[in-house]
């Protein structure tokens, strides 16, 4: 047998379960970064509506705010408060994904090890 070849490995049925559950983590992963780029985005737009909202000077004025596909005329006051409403909402959103985030990358860690540690370099499991 030549040195560069590898001896083969043989894939068990635990294996290939352990494989497919890394890809539909690793797929879940990326849905879930794609979802906090959203969120981060919404984040950063909810802040500058916040202080486009604390340069007008009557508290009263009625400015438009947008529920749905729908724009309403609502006081400064109560644009605010719907604003931080939102904003709490979207924090707690953004910490649940933050803590599943955390959850697959402990999940995707101990499967590589598993995985690497019976199959070496005949396997790749690095994102490309």
């Amino acid at each position: 047998m030549a040195a560069t070849e590898q001896a083969e490995v043989e894939v068990t049925w635990e294996d290939q379960r352990m494989i497919n559950t890394f890809s539909r983590l690793t797929s879940n992963m990326s849905d879930l970064e794609k979802d906090l780029e959203v969120k981060t985005r919404q984040k950063k737009n909810l802040e500058d509506a916040e202080s486009d909202l604390m340069m007008i000077m009557d508290d009263e004025e009625l400015v438009p705010f947008r529920i749905g596909d729908v724009y309403i005329e609502v006081s400064q006051s109560d644009a605010t408060e719907r604003l931080e409403y939102i904003q709490m909402q979207l924090n707690e959103d953004t910490e649940a994904v933050e803590e599943k985030m955390t959850s697959i990358r402990k999940e995707l860690t101990k499967l590589k090890t598993q995985l690497y540690g019976k199959f070496g370099n005949n396997i790749n499991l690095e994102a490309d």
